[in-house]
C-alpha cells in the first residue's frame, strides 16, 4: 500500500468517525431539547454528506 492509499484511507477513517461523533452529539441536544445546538451540529453534519 503506498503512502497516497494510506492517506485516503485515514481520512476516510477520520471523516467516518466524525460523522458518528456530530450524529452522537446531535442525538443528545435532542433528548436534552438544545434547539441551538442541533441546529448548528445539523448544518456541521451536512458537510459530510
Amino acid at each position: 500500500m503506498n503512502s497516497l492509499t494510506a492517506e485516503m484511507v485515514l481520512d476516510h477513517a477520520l471523516r467516518m468517525f466524525q460523522k458518528q461523533q456530530l450524529q452522537k452529539e446531535i442525538d443528545h441536544a435532542l433528548l436534552h431539547r438544545n434547539k441551538q445546538e442541533f441546529l448548528k451540529l445539523s448544518q456541521q453534519l451536512q458537510a459530510y454528506l
